[in-house]
């Protein structure tokens, strides 16, 4: 009897067992987690910095600095031009490259943007370098006005010999 009964509790252990660890078995394997499909986003396009606005603002600045060299005003000199030259840096040679401007927008900015830092400079170097930084920061205006019409639009400054 006692074999009998030890048969049937190892064949009740042995069922529980086959039980419990099919319960435990995971036929599949965890699934991982579902990634997102990665969008495709294409590059954005350049931004078009509006240029126009600079170029009013340098206009604007250029009559101001103008007006107090004449004036001998050297802090107002310096503020203009400190304006002009922030102004100028913020040229960006791809970004701000409008219709018409062609192949030498790039150089032209470049010689404008070397123009206004020497502007700066030379307001502490006396008059003959002020003068000399004036004219050649007024012909590098003069040659962004000619090279394309979007510039015509931004008005010339004036500067009376």
């Amino acid at each position: 009897m006692h074999v009998a009964l030890l048969s049937r509790l190892s064949w009740a252990v042995t069922v529980t067992l086959a039980l419990v660890g099919a319960a435990c078995f995971d036929p599949e394997p965890a699934a991982k987690p579902v990634q997102p499909a990665a969008n495709k986003v294409e590059a954005p396009k350049p931004f078009m910095a509006p240029l126009i606005p600079k170029m009013r603002g340098i206009n604007e600045h250029m009559e101001k600095l103008v007006k107090a060299i004449k004036d001998s005003d050297k802090d107002k000199a310096s503020e203009a031009a400190t304006f002009i030259d922030l102004l100028a840096q913020a040229i960006h040679t791809t970004h701000d490259l409008q219709p018409d401007y062609g192949d030498q927008f790039e150089p032209i900015a470049n010689e404008f943007k070397a123009a206004s830092a020497a502007m700066r400079v030379a307001l502490d170097q006396g008059d003959q370098a002020t003068q000399k930084a004036l004219r050649r920061l007024h012909d590098q205006c003069l040659r962004c006005h000619d090279q394309a019409p979007a510039a015509a639009g931004a008005g010339v400054c004036q500067i009376a010999d």
